[in-house]
Formats: C-alpha cells, sequence, structure tokens
C-alpha cells in the first residue's frame, strides 16, 4: 500500500507529533506501507536521508502542474531556470512529484491541526481542498484525521468558498472533527454525511517506535532535573496577540509568585516556537535561584520524556496539552479557544481551563485552581490514565485503516 500524508510540519512540534503518531500507527498496520509526506513548511529543509518516508514538494506549482496541463512547459523551464541560478531552489523534479505519485498512492491522509476556516486566507483553504480534488480525480481515498474546522465567515468570495467546501468535504471518505463545535458546523452548514467526531490523534497512540520514522534513530537528549516539585510553564505566544501583553504577564507573574509561595521548582520552556514569551515570563524573576528557564528546543519525543518530571505543567500550547496528558500528566490550562476546554473535558479537567485573553482573569480563581492541582496532581494524573486506556479502545487509526485498506 502507498499512502500521501498531508498538513503536517517540524517548525511546530504538535504537527511534528501528529505526523509520526500517523507513520507510527501506518507501520504497526502494515510494516511494509509506502509513505510519502508532503510538509506544510519548506520540504527543502528535510534531510530525505533521516526518515523512513519519501518527502515530497506540494507548493502551488505542483498543483498548477496538476491542475493546468498548458502550464507544464512554463513550469518545467522556470523551475530548470531558477534551479541553475540559485543552488537550493526548487527543481522540476520537484514541480512534477505530486503529479507522478498521485496515479500510484492508495490514500490521501491529511493531519492538519487546524488549516480550514475562515481565519486564514481564502488561499490556504483551497490549497486544503485541493489535495481532495486531486485524489478524487484519480479515484483515490482521502480522511481527514481529528482536527478543527470553522468558522466559516469569509469577507470575499463566500459563495464560492462554501460550495468549495460541501463539495470537497462530502468527496471525502471519511472527516473527523476533533471538537464538537467543529462537528456541528459540518453537519449543519455542509451535511457531511462521512463525518466522526474524535479527539487529537497523538492521544489514541501507545508508545510511538521512532524506529517506524527515522533510518537511524538520533540521539534524543533532554535535561534531567535533580529537583522535585517540579512545575512547567509553557506559554504561547499567540496569548499576547490575542490578549494585553501587560496583563497576560501580569497573570503569570502572580501565578509564578503563588507556586514559589509553596516551594516548587519553577521551569519555563517551549514547546513551539515561543521562546521570546519564555524569555518575558522569566526576566520577572532573574534573580530568583527556584525559576529556571530552558533556551533548547525540544523534539517531540524528547518533550514527551522531559515532561514526565513535573507534578504538573502550567501551559497555553494545545499540543504541549496533549501530550502532557498522554504522559498522565496534569495541566492548569491558559487557552482561549474551544479546544482547550473540550480537551480539558474529555480528561475531567474543566475545573483548571482559564482565558487569560480576555482581560478579565479571576486571579482568585486561578490561585484556587493551583492549590487545587498542588493537592490533587496525583489523582489527576490517575484519572488521565484511565481515560487514555478508553480512549485507545475504537481509536481513529482503526476507523481510518478500515477505510483505506
Amino acid at each position: 500500500m502507498k499512502v500521501l500524508i498531508t498538513g503536517a510540519q517540524f517548525k511546530n512540534k504538535g504537527a511534528q507529533s501528529l505526523l509520526f503518531s500517523m507513520v507510527d500507527q501506518l507501520r504497526k498496520k502494515d510494516p511494509d506501507i509506502d509513505i510519502y509526506y508532503l510538509p506544510l513548511d519548506d520540504y527543502r529543509k528535510y534531510n530525505k536521508d533521516d526518515f523512513r518516508f519519501n518527502i515530497i514538494y506540494g507548493g502551488m506549482e505542483a498543483h498548477y502542474y496538476e491542475n493546468k496541463p498548458y502550464m507544464r512547459p512554463y513550469l518545467l523551464l522556470k523551475a530548470f531556470a531558477r534551479k541553475l541560478i540559485k543552488k537550493g531552489s526548487v527543481g522540476a523534479g520537484d514541480v512534477r512529484a505530486l503529479h507522478r505519485i498521485l496515479p500510484e498512492i492508495d490514500a490521501i491522509i491529511d493531519v492538519s491541526g487546524y488549516q480550514l476556516t475562515s481565519k486564514f486566507p481564502n488561499e490556504m483553504n483551497r490549497k486544503f481542498l485541493y489535495y481532495i480534488e486531486e485524489a478524487k480525480r484519480y479515484s483515490k481515498k482521502v480522511v481527514l484525521m481529528p482536527q478543527s474546522f470553522g468558522p466559516f465567515d469569509y469577507k470575499e468570495q463566500k459563495d464560492e468558498m462554501m460550495a468549495l467546501i460541501r463539495k470537497n468535504l462530502n468527496e471525502a471518505d471519511l472527516v473527523f472533527a476533533r471538537e464538537s463545535e467543529g462537528y456541528d458546523i459540518l453537519k449543519e452548514q455542509f451535511s457531511v454525511s462521512k463525518l466522526r467526531l474524535s479527539p487529537d490523534l497523538v492521544l489514541q497512540t501507545g508508545e510511538i517506535d521512532y524506529s517506524t520514522i527515522y533510518t537511524t534513530l538520533p540521539a534524543f537528549d533532554y535535561p534531567k532535573l535533580e529537583t522535585t516539585g517540579n512545575v512547567a510553564v509553557i506559554p504561547n505566544s499567540e496569548t499576547f496577540r490575542h490578549g494585553s501583553e501587560q496583563t497576560i504577564l501580569g497573570i503569570y507573574k502572580n501565578v509564578i509568585e503563588h507556586l514559589l509561595a509553596k516551594d516548587k521548582e519553577i521551569y519555563i520552556f517551549r514547546h513551539s516556537n515561543d521562546l521570546s514569551a519564555c524569555e518575558k515570563i522569566y526576566r520577572m524573576f532573574e534573580g530568583s535561584q527556584k525559576v529556571h528557564l530552558i533556551k533548547e528546543e525540544f523534539e517531540c519525543a524528547e518533550y514527551s520524556e522531559f515532561v514526565k518530571q513535573f507534578d504538573y505543567i502550567i501551559a497555553s500550547r494545545y499540543h504541549a496539552i496533549v501530550h502532557a496528558y498522554k504522559e498522565s500528566v496534569p495541566a492548569v490550562i491558559f487557552g482561549w479557544a474551544i479546544k482547550y476546554q473540550e480537551l480539558a473535558k474529555l480528561f475531567g479537567q474543566s475545573g483548571y481551563v482559564f482565558d487569560i485573553t480576555s482581560g478579565n482573569a479571576d486571579l482568585n480563581a486561578i490561585s484556587a485552581s493551583l492549590d487545587e492541582m498542588e493537592l490533587r496532581h496525583r489523582d489527576e494524573s490517575t484519572r488521565l490514565t484511565e481515560t487514555l486506556k478508553s480512549l485507545k479502545e475504537h481509536s481513529c487509526f482503526d476507523l481510518c485503516w478500515d477505510t483505506i485498506k
């Protein structure tokens, strides 16, 4: 069997973990499966010899090559000339790659976390839908793995965009909505028939066998903490965009002071590209011996091992929370979107979710939740473990496999 995985990237570690989880589960179903990967970020940054999957280019030129045959000579000549002028540019073989493999594959599996919404440019939405169109042109199966959808309040070309979404989502063979809000939108606005509600796919995997992903296992490295009573602070720079930076930093200051009064060891680090946010929080406590800044960037495998050393985390990155939950580490969540609330509710953790971007966050309520977490983090960890077991009994991977095999 041959499959093409779309919707992932390495710049965002949550997206990286979605890819790795999918590859691992496919190889456990079929060790001989042939996997192609079309990244959202620059495919030229990947060392293709490092991975047990084929990495291909999927930019707009590849789509034009597939959909507009009259442009093919021009696209190839342009790519050839650019390659001659600038080493490392997209070449003619790259432009042709998607067209070449589409007749050969059996299915496209999309692992996007969140792409189809009017919050992003129309062109990004179109690109997402192109893959379904191209797969169906060759009568291939399409599965959209658990992800967020909507809203669809397009300011431009609304009728056209809504028609494209309705057509393509109803041609997909299986669509998983990660949140009930997205599920309801797809049902009510587009009458998507082959629709399922399913939590984040990372939560439905067991331990990943990284030999299914890497040709040679890398030396995963992460700090080994000598302290106990550890709490992680994992911010998200997006909160500063959604709310007041000064107010949000004030909330973190209050939280860390509250934890220091409990004699906790505080470690501030990033799950994705949030080093600047980490540094801003750390600067408020630079003289403290019990507040530590870790600047290193973790691969998703390293993060999963590192987070096990904490009693609990305080996090705003969605997949930082997902990975912590997967390791049965509870979280106090600073998240503004519905996905944070639904994730916490799934694990019986709703009392630990706060929107710190709203401008009216209740500091007393946050402090009370920290007190509760300090008392109950072991019980909460047990609850996470029990919930994880139930999620794996009827996983999205089993339904995906039944659809494409």
